[in-house]
């Protein structure tokens, strides 16, 4: 007697995900950055294990607002474009309309100066931004275009 059948395969076929090609423009192509496949398997891990050595930073004596640091900071990221506080809580919390959000990222108890205190921490403990060295931050690719002056 035969095992049953799945329906659209055949006898002896394996079901193999494969997914489909990477068009060159796509954000997420690691070629398009110089990056191997290997390269970026781990960095959804490492972003966690980024986000834990900041999250105490975001939490009080009486609230832990810190996976609303983690939604935001994966949003950065992840998301290529409409980066506003309800799309975010929308595309990576199951919905919502974003005002937890936005009231974390402009009332909550937080000190923002210990978050950036921590960063300089941080990357001063990097070799290659020793002695001489500059960082550049350079955030106007993602300025709105307006093809005509407000």
């Amino acid at each position: 007697m035969h095992a049953p059948q799945k329906s659209g395969m055949s006898v002896g076929m394996k079901k193999t995900k494969t997914r489909p090609p990477i068009d060159s423009l796509d954000s997420f192509d690691p070629t398009r950055w110089g990056l191997c496949l290997a390269a970026i398997l781990d960095l959804g891990l490492r972003l966690y294990r980024f986000w834990e050595r900041y999250r105490q930073l975001f939490a009080s004596r009486t609230r832990d607002t810190s996976h609303q640091a983690y939604l935001y900071l994966r949003a950065v990221l992840t998301m290529e474009r409409e980066r506003n506080f309800k799309n975010i809580d929308r595309r990576l919390n199951n919905g919502g309309d974003g005002q937890a959000l936005q009231h974390f990222m402009s009332t909550s108890a937080w000190n923002q100066h210990a978050v950036f205190r921590q960063i300089q921490a941080d990357l001063s403990a990097i070799p290659a931004f020793g002695h001489a060295s500059l960082l550049i931050l350079d955030e106007s690719a993602d300025a709105t275009h307006r093809p005509t002056p407000a």
